[in-house]
């Protein structure tokens, strides 16, 4: 679909200072490759208060001022903080909103997450149900370059394959399942950009407390790794990052190669076993992603000897994979990750 189609779509105002006519027209070109248009549904942008969404839910409202009417913000307490945090969050992302002129939506977590995974996992679920009520064309987040880096190390650290190697893409399918796509208008911007955009747009955002926490491994990545890798080589994130380009342009290619559809219910047995080891293998990393399963290389390649053998079980987080009439397929309830 053309560009110029959607270029009275996404306007970038004319007294836009330089910085903020950068990360404007990085975010236009997010939306515009993912073919958004106002009559397909509403956009939900997700917000936490922090300096990284606001600056995402503004630069939408700038980009769509002409229909900010189908925008959502979204607002969603992990309840992993203390009461006076979650309510300065809660009133940041109520005045960034009533300043942008769009509808806020609040959720909140039904006892406290104690894990970024389940904070995640929480997160899009209720993301989701929105997303269902709304009727959303796609949901928006706030990720940045830096977010891209710490991804790609943290799945390295954990394991991952070609399909964790990947990071994220500014279009990426919804992580669990059925639903709209995930926009990243941001993930071109550094941090340092994103803060000047709102310095320059006179956004207030709160600082969360818990990115300086130990407790979590994103933030020794953040904090410890990062600045190590820098120091070792100046170029190294920016390294990773073009990893990942190439990483999804290799997976991409295994994936058309299986001609699997990882939205399916059920992958075929004897279809993974003719796709050949490696596009067998992406399939399947991917189609266990689109349902919220670990895609480590480690669950991937058990899955994937399971569907050969075309018998057994898998036991994984969340539930278990069984073969069943020819078919990989994921039953929900229990835990653990040991074969059987």
């Amino acid at each position: 679909m053309a560009v110029r189609r959607f270029q009275g779509l996404f306007s970038v105002p004319r007294d836009a200072t330089p910085p903020a006519r950068r990360l404007l027209r990085g975010a236009r070109a997010v939306l515009q490759q993912a073919g958004y248009r106002p009559e397909a549904g509403a956009l939900i942008v997700a917000i936490s208060g922090g300096a990284d969404s606001s600056a995402a839910l503004h630069a939408v409202a700038t980009l769509a001022a002409r229909w900010r009417e189908r925008i959502v913000g979204a607002w969603f307490d992990h309840r992993m903080r203390g009461g006076a945090a979650s309510h300065a969050e809660r009133a940041a992302v109520r005045r960034l909103s009533e300043h942008c002129g769009v509808r806020l939506r609040e959720g909140a977590a039904n006892m406290p997450l104690r894990s970024e995974a389940a904070a995640r996992m929480g997160r899009y679920r209720w993301l989701g149900e929105l997303a269902r009520a709304e009727g959303a064309a796609a949901v928006v987040t706030g990720h940045t370059y830096e977010d891209q880096v710490e991804t790609v190390i943290l799945r390295l650290l954990r394991g991952a394959g070609l399909a964790g190697l990947r990071g994220m893409a500014a279009v990426d399918p919804w992580p669990l399942g059925e639903g709209p796509p995930v926009l990243r208008p941001l993930l071109r911007s550094t941090h340092a950009e994103v803060l000047a955009y709102c310095d320059a747009a006179g956004i207030r955002h709160v600082e969360d407390e818990t990115n300086r926490s130990e407790r979590f491994l994103r933030n020794r990545v953040r904090w410890e790794l990062r600045p190590l890798l820098r120091e070792l080589n100046s170029g190294a994130e920016r390294h990773l990052v073009a990893v990942a380009e190439e990483a999804r342009d290799a997976y991409r290619a295994l994936l058309d190669a299986a001609g699997l559809d990882p939205r399916a219910e059920a992958l075929s047995c004897a279809a993974l076993r003719s796709a050949g080891p490696a596009a067998g293998l992406a399939a399947t990393a991917a189609w266990l992603a689109a349902r919220g399963v670990s895609v480590d290389r480690r669950v991937a390649r058990q899955a994937t000897r399971l569907a050969e053998r075309g018998a057994g079980s898998l036991a994984v987080r969340g539930g278990s994979l069984e073969v069943r009439d020819g078919a990989l397929r994921l039953v929900r309830g229990g835990e653990g990750d040991a074969t059987r």
